[in-house]
């Protein structure tokens, strides 16, 4: 453009009335954006469908295991008896150290005599002198010097004083407290000096063995267990012990629904196993399980509980399942196909017939083996939810209305 053309475009434009003026710079202004390209009139690209979410998986095929029934419960003597005075008296001597090992018959205390010596001895010779009088009755009727009325008498004043021996012997007997069984002497309620009337609470002997393991069995499972069946069993402390189931309840409790269970524990040791907890194991038979983590385990929507798979279309499927033996590094689960697909990383993130994409690693059976497998799964969902970039580099921009 030359300076005259310039000179020319310069005098027309400021022979011109305002208004007509702004119309000029706003004209040249939009031709001024356009030849710069400021404006990007690149059509958007098509949609892209989502992506399928994506969770670990492994192929899994059951084995044969040892399908045991696990029981919380306590142990128990076999018996327990408190022994109350027969006869009202003072503690004289204390025969035996409380934590002793008794046969049945061995004094364990003793009560003061008294006037119970004195009365057998009286009750004795009360008896010696009535058997002469029955007897000189008796020969007396014999000769027909006597009348039958007589002898009669003699009779019942005999027998009267047999059982007036019988009387204080017994209570005589009653001053000394015995052990009923074999056992432990466990408690002593009173010491020497005190005294004590008739029924009150005086010792306590246990019998341990066999020691007793009592528990309950669901009723699921009663139908499957029975008498003389060997259980294992283990203390809080670690402590095993082996027996056979000796009872089985044949009614269920009324509240709990379960089927009270004793299984007798040999105990010749006299271990001090009474009142602890202990978890008993019945074994039940062979029986397909799967192993894998408790971390992978699920709810229905109705509390069932179960494990999340994939079908031969990648959707996700619900198994009911039923927990037979728990270990340290997971649980071995029955109830599922012989051969399954278990999602082990994601099952919380998806639904009953949703379909997924797996990323299949068949070492994964326990949570700990998921740990490298999770941390790809994490950066692959992160890639396939960020946008891809421009051809120049940049992020591509979000579109908004």
């Amino acid at each position: 453009m030359t300076r005259t053309t310039l000179k020319k475009a310069q005098n027309w434009y400021q022979q011109q009335t305002p208004p007509v003026r702004r119309v000029v710079i706003f004209v040249g202004i939009i031709c001024l954006w356009m030849l710069t390209g400021i404006f990007n009139f690149s059509s958007d690209p098509a949609p892209k469908e989502p992506a399928l979410f994506k969770v670990a998986a492994h192929h899994s095929t059951a084995k044969d295991i040892e399908h045991t029934l696990v029981l919380r419960g306590e142990i128990e003597p076999d018996r327990t008896a408190n022994i109350a005075a027969e006869t009202a008296g003072r503690i004289a001597e204390l025969r035996l150290p409380k934590g002793s090992i008794v046969q049945r018959g061995d004094v364990l205390l003793t009560l003061a005599p008294d006037s119970r010596i004195k009365k057998v001895e009286e009750a004795r010779a009360n008896l010696a002198y009535f058997e002469k009088e029955f007897k000189t009755a008796q020969g007396l009727e014999q000769k027909g010097f006597q009348a039958r009325n007589a002898l009669a008498s003699a009779r019942a004043d005999l027998e009267r004083a047999r059982a007036n021996l019988a009387d204080m012997e017994l209570d005589f007997s009653n001053s000394q407290i015995k052990a009923p069984f074999d056992g432990i002497y466990e408690d002593r309620f009173v010491d020497v000096g005190d005294s004590v009337a008739l029924g009150a609470n005086l010792v306590k002997i246990i019998d341990i063995d066999p020691l007793v393991l009592k528990g309950f069995v669901p009723q699921n499972a009663i139908n499957q267990v029975e008498t003389a069946r060997p259980v294992k069993g283990q203390t809080l402390s670690g402590t095993e012990v082996e027996g056979q189931i000796r009872s089985l309840a044949n009614q269920a409790d009324a509240v709990t629904r379960t089927y009270a269970i004793e299984v007798a524990v040999p105990n010749p040791m006299h271990l001090r196993l009474a009142g602890s907890s202990v978890t008993m194991n019945i074994p039940m038979g062979l029986e397909k399980a799967h192993f894998i983590s408790s971390a992978f385990l699920s709810l229905a929507a109705d509390g069932t509980m179960g494990v999340k798979g994939l079908d031969a279309e990648n959707k996700v499927v619900f198994y009911p399942a039923e927990i037979i033996r728990s270990e340290a590094e997971g649980v071995w689960l029955a109830g599922l196909p012989e051969k399954a697909t278990l999602i082990t990383v994601g099952h919380g993130f998806v639904s009953e017939g949703q379909e997924v994409d797996p990323v299949f690693d068949e070492s994964a059976a326990t949570e700990t083996s998921n740990i490298d497998i999770s941390n790809t799964l994490a950066q692959s969902q992160k890639q396939d939810s960020n946008p891809s970039p421009n051809p120049d580099g940049t992020p591509a921009a979000t579109q908004t209305e």
